[in-house]
């Protein structure tokens, strides 16, 4: 049973009543069924039902005081399909805006409006009261349409008239039968009624009654109408339609797009898997691989596909050299460097041992070490290569000493020194010691004879003399004094102590002080005189220097 709310004012309808109240009159235009399903809080926003079915109008407005009641007719005649009557809006003109929806009313329980093909037909009047305190200024725009008349309700009744030819299970109504709401005058037999009314009281259910050439019998109209479906040369043709268009339950042929549930992760079961399941159960077995490696194909190509991978793979590895330790039963032949960096050891000696002869002159040795350039030994503490053999030359290169406990044989050269000397073949200017004293110094005072005691010296203007017993004298000339001791070199480095250092201005009266600053450098500076003053520079000052 329907249960309408009070009609509640649109935003425009309270604009609309603020004009009217001002003065405008208020035209009320028609009102509209819906099936939409708007909250209360929608309302205000609408300017038309949100599922407009049908439209009608007012067919009539009563005034009692401020009150104001319209009245509009709807028949199922005007529906060309059924609908639940939902909302209810009342519409009128805006002088501003046009038409408008003005007030709207809700149904939570509502009527089904009957469609005009339907077995019966009704007639439904809506009655929608409105408190207007300007009710004199209410202009409705009445609907002829909308009035009931005897046509009308014939019509909507479907009462049988006089002198009318009806067909073959057409329906109709007599106001005789109204005992019996659902009883109908089912024609049996087509033709023309008489202009006679029929005598139907006491008609049964199953009566049959003559009228004109037209024949009825008495049926009921639900019962009717699923007799008149059985006979139809079509008879359950839609439900046929309806049957064709479902799959059997035993092997289904489905078209379009059939949904399913999609089962959860890992269920096993007779349950249908969706794409949902599918692709949910493809992405866990990827498990985000790479792209390279994210399909079967792919896997199969990274194995070559080989379907006995991994009996190949241990087969391969049986090959292989073990980490532990292993023999080896061929040449271990290296194209890049070997990094030992745990050192080598050896465990035992070859069996095929060689024990005698030169293996450079045989080209033949236990141990046989190849190189492009040469063979060098790194410092791993340090980080650095400290020696190394050129493969090429034979060449010995070391950072450190060379120590030969049991003796050195064959020469020893090199190259010859900065102090000039002739021999050109080289000496071992490098070799430690010899009877605790330097070779070179050794050469020198057998140089030294020859010499008048003087094994080395440059004769220049910044020079120095050294002399087989280990004295050394040097000399020069030096400039840029200042009162401020500054910092000069020797021409030469002594190589065990600088004694003294003396000199004195070439061209200036103010005295100079010198003092040795270590075994390569000494300092000097300008002696102020009794004014304090001192000389600027470009003074020359000539030093003579003795060490050891």
């Amino acid at each position: 049973m329907a249960n309408w709310t009070s009609g509640i004012l649109t935003n425009r309808g309270r604009d609309l009543q603020l004009k009217v109240e001002a003065g405008e009159k208020l035209k009320m235009t028609r009102f509209k069924l819906g099936d939409g399903m708007e909250a209360t809080a929608e309302v205000a926003d609408l300017n038309d039902l949100m599922g407009a079915k049908i439209a009608f109008g007012i067919t009539g407005i009563e005034r009692l005081g401020t009150l104001c009641k319209f009245t509009g007719v709807v028949t199922s005649t005007s529906v060309s399909a059924g609908f639940r009557a939902r909302e209810w809006g009342l519409f009128a003109e805006d002088p501003d805006l046009g038409e408008i929806l003005y007030m709207i009313a809700l149904d939570d329980r509502p009527d089904y409006i009957a469609a005009q093909d339907a077995v019966l037909n009704s007639t439904i009047t809506y009655a929608l009261n409105v408190d207007i305190s300007q009710a004199s200024k209410i202009e409705p725009v009445i609907d002829p349409q909308g009035l009931v008349t005897t046509e009308i309700l014939e019509k909507a009744a479907g009462l049988v008239k006089r002198n009318t030819g009806y067909s073959l299970n057409d329906k109709a109504f007599d106001i005789q039968l109204s005992a019996h709401p659902s009883w109908r005058l089912v024609c049996t037999k087509a033709g023309t009624t008489s202009g006679v009314l029929l005598n139907l009281h006491g008609a049964k259910l199953g009566d049959t009654y003559t009228d004109g050439t037209a024949e009825w019998t008495v049926k009921d109209a639900y019962e009717a109408a699923v007799d008149a479906h059985n006979k139809a040369s079509d008879a359950h043709a839609d439900i046929r339609r309806i049957l064709d268009d479902k799959a059997p339950i035993e092997s289904p042929a489905l078209t379009g797009t059939p949904t399913a549930p999609t089962a959860s992760a890992g269920t096993r079961s007779d349950q249908i898997a969706t794409t949902n399941f599918v692709a949910a159960a493809i992405t866990a077995l990827v498990n985000s691989s790479p792209a390279a490696l994210d399909t079967l194909q792919e896997l199969a190509k990274a194995i070559g596909n080989d379907p006995n991978f991994a009996t190949t793979i241990l087969n391969k590895l049986s090959e292989k050299v073990s980490k532990s330790g292993d023999t080896m039963s061929g040449d271990l032949n290296l194209s890049k460097a070997l990094n030992l960096t745990g050192g080598v050891t050896s465990a035992g000696f070859w069996a095929g041992q060689k024990d005698t002869g030169d293996p450079i002159s045989a080209q033949d040795a236990n141990l046989v070490i190849g190189s492009w350039f040469g063979i060098a030994f790194r410092d791993m503490c340090n980080n650095q290569v400290s020696c190394g053999i050129d493969a090429r030359t034979g060449n010995y290169l070391t950072n450190g000493k060379v120590i030969a406990k049991g003796g050195i044989e064959g020469r020893l050269i090199g190259k010859a020194d900065s102090a000039g000397h002739s021999d050109t073949s080289g000496r071992a200017d490098n070799a430690n010691m010899l009877g605790g004293q330097s070779l070179s110094d050794i050469l020198g005072k057998i140089n030294a004879q020859n010499t008048g005691g003087i094994v080395a010296s440059s004769i220049t203007q910044n020079g120095w003399v050294r002399f087989a017993n280990g004295l050394i004298v040097q000399w020069g000339t030096i400039d840029g004094l200042s009162s401020v001791n500054k910092v000069y070199a020797f021409p030469i480095e002594f190589p065990t102590q600088a004694f003294t250092v003396m000199g004195a201005s070439i061209s200036y009266e103010y005295g100079v002080a010198l003092r040795t600053f270590s075994r390569a450098q000494f300092t000097a500076s300008w002696w102020p005189d009794e004014f304090g003053s001192t000389p600027q520079n470009g003074h020359l000052v000539q030093f003579i220097a003795i060490g050891h």
